[in-house]
């Protein structure tokens, strides 16, 4: 197994001792360490909508043996199990929409507009995945959203405006919660989606 990020402060936070496996720092679309048609599964997982697709299904085809498999997986938004803490979790994600560039709207979307270039390309989903959260856990993933949209946002979003509007939403809703922005009253759910295909077998004359 070989793991690849564009981030050399995260293929140095990686595990070092993990049977079979390594990381490298590389791109998705030129991975000149790995030969041609030797590997079995290529997966991107939660990236996809980063990358240039085009080129990165290029690089996974070169790399790809006849017969094995491509597979990109991600999940669509998630969804509260309570009522309220749902309705303010889909209004802020209607906000975001309304200025968020094609990369992010790819992912909320669940890659919903993926096309593999092999014929049995399928999509898989329906295993849900069950969190709990706390305040502090929402808002952190949140700052994430937000701060990236400041700077890529087609429309500029001033940084800091998504997070303070859901954290005043969720305070007014759930008074209490202030007392423990650290304990886990909250849970998401979400819907892991695979999109897979397999590379053409080498045809025999």
């Amino acid at each position: 197994v070989v793991g690849v990020d564009i981030s050399e402060t995260q293929i140095a936070l990686a595990p070092k001792h993990i049977p079979n496996c390594s990381f490298r720092v590389g791109c998705a679309t030129k991975l000149d360490f790995i030969e041609s048609s030797s590997v079995d599964l290529f997966a991107a997982g939660l990236t996809f909508n980063l990358v240039p697709q085009a080129e990165t299904l290029a690089e996974a085809d070169r790399v790809l043996r006849p017969g094995k498999t491509l597979a990109i997986f991600g999940y669509g938004l998630s969804r509260a199990t309570d009522k309220k803490l749902d309705d303010i979790l889909q209004d802020t994600f209607k906000d975001i929409r309304q200025f968020a560039p094609r990369e992010l709207l790819l992912m909320m979307d669940a890659y919903a507009g993926v096309e593999l270039p092999y014929p049995d390309a399928t999509r898989k989903d329906g295993f849900l995945v069950r969190h709990k959260f706390s305040l502090e856990g929402l808002m952190a993933g949140l700052q994430v959203v937000d701060h990236w949209m400041s700077q890529h946002a087609p429309e500029r979003v001033t940084e800091g405006r998504i997070l303070q509007d859901f954290k005043k939403a969720v305070v007014d809703a759930y008074p209490a919660v202030m007392a423990h922005p650290t304990r886990k009253d909250f849970e998401l759910v979400s819907n892991v989606v695979v999109v897979m295909a397999h590379k053409p077998s080498t045809k025999r004359l």
